[in-house]
């Protein structure tokens, strides 16, 4: 589980420090700098989706009880 917990921070940070520099840096307003918005954006919405489909699974999971 620490390793999942890693994984989600450093692409959040990734993902908080791109969005950060792409609304401060008028540079980036370019292919390059939109390209890099989208795949922050992609990344974001994959994420919210799967957690939100995790959650709402959560009460329904058939393994809840069983002890690993």
């Amino acid at each position: 589980k620490a390793g999942w917990v890693l994984l989600i921070v450093g692409i959040a940070v990734w993902a908080v420090y791109g969005s950060y520099l792409f609304l401060t840096d008028p540079d980036l307003l370019t292919f390059e700098g939109m390209t890099i918005g989208a795949i922050v954006i992609g990344l974001v919405l994959i994420f919210v989706s799967v957690l939100r489909q995790r959650l709402l699974e959560l009460p329904h999971d058939r393994y809840k009880g069983v002890k690993q």
